[in-house]
């Protein structure tokens, strides 16, 4: 297999901004004294099953039950009822089930759950099918904007940067009542039936496809519109979430095994035991240095990272032409398993570790000085 890798020294724009990041990184690090790195996870929350952050201080989780609580960081293991104004008999379904699905937008107005739904009548016709569900993060102006099928690998939705489109797998190309899915499901055609989608635009509801397919699964980008379109994890393509919904037709797929995003236009993969950095315009920089684990991208051009087998793990830049951290500040008691996510506002990280969620914080408003 033959790559084509390319060390321009005309770095994109992108990279030079990491790099002036790091300097200040380095200058203000510098100036850390031992006892800011005294800080340690603290559990928030257990039997967690899916959560999602709503601002610099409160998480939604979903509980084996299967229902929406609110939990505050100041107030640790004291979940409150997270209640919305949704009401499905508006829709004709008569019953509720699991919710299966939670996700949030990146400012955290917004949140999106999808919730089984039943009515008398679905046995006939098929499995009940989801309720896919917008609304304010306080619960109000909850609005059902399509149905969607727990199957092929999905339900996954996910807000654009702007938080006014939603995307993901698989909606269902039809209206949103029970009557409208029982119509669809025993094949009779409706005023309601539509063709297949993958966006719909919240400001109006208007449900689009363009040449955008995310069926075989999709990773997106936390701080932009770019999303990697993969099939069991391996790079296809990028993908631009707009209202046309175009592909990014300039990489040429090496079936690269994605790890994560790292840039608003690039990400980290590797392929035969090599690192790359992936960018969306198709060109590649391989890792010749040491493995760089990334935990967590915490805003902007810090991380949570490890390097090699090292276990000390770092907040720091990354200067992405050697993929070295650029003189971090170690974090102390940071666990060594656990699913990694930044809190808005990056003063703190949750930590997933089987049903339980911790919360560590950043001691000194150290990210969001950096970045400022």
């Amino acid at each position: 297999m033959i790559y084509r890798v390319e060390m321009s020294r005309n770095l994109n724009p992108e990279l030079y901004r990491i790099l002036l990041i790091a300097v200040l990184l380095m200058s203000l690090t510098g100036q850390a004294s031992s006892q800011d790195a005294s800080q340690s996870p603290f559990l928030l929350a257990e039997d967690v099953q899916l959560f999602t952050p709503v601002s610099e201080k409160e998480v939604l989780f979903v509980d084996s039950s299967g229902e929406i609580r609110l939990v505050n960081i100041d107030h640790p293991l004291e979940p409150i009822e997270w209640l919305s104004d949704w009401d499905p008999r508006k829709l004709e379904w008569s019953e509720t089930g699991r919710i299966l699905y939670l996700s949030s937008s990146i400012d955290g107005e917004r949140v999106c759950f999808a919730i089984s739904v039943d009515t008398p009548g679905l046995e006939e016709v098929g499995p009940a099918p989801l309720a896919v569900v917008v609304s304010r993060s306080d619960g109000s102006g909850s609005t059902t904007v399509a149905l969607a099928q727990n199957a092929g690998g999905g339900p996954q939705f996910s807000f654009g940067s702007d938080a006014d489109l939603l995307y993901g797998y698989p909606f269902m190309p039809c209206g949103i009542k029970a009557s409208d899915y029982i119509a669809y499901m025993s094949g009779e055609t409706t005023g309601e039936q539509r063709e297949f989608y993958t966006i719909i635009d919240l400001r109006d509801g208007s449900r689009l496809q363009g040449d955008l397919s995310l069926n075989s699964g999709y990773i997106d980008c936390p701080f932009s519109d770019l999303a990697a379109i993969t099939n069991g994890g391996l790079l296809l393509a990028f993908a631009c979430i707009s209202a046309d919904g175009s592909f990014i037709d300039s990489y040429d797929g090496s079936y690269m095994k994605v790890l994560d995003w790292v840039l608003p236009n690039g990400l980290l993969a590797e392929h035969e035991e090599t690192q790359f950095l992936v960018l969306s315009d198709g060109s590649l920089l391989e890792n010749t240095s040491e493995w760089l684990n990334i935990r967590c991208w915490v805003s902007g051009a810090l991380y949570i990272c490890s390097t090699g087998e090292s276990c000390e793990v770092l907040l720091a830049g990354i200067d992405w032409e050697c993929f070295e951290p650029v003189h971090g500040r170690i974090l102390e008691s940071f666990p060594r398993e656990g699913h990694v996510i930044s809190m808005p506002g990056s003063e703190g990280l949750l930590i997933a570790d089987f049903d339980k969620l911790f919360y560590y914080p950043l001691l000194n408003g150290t990210s969001s000085s950096i970045m400022e």
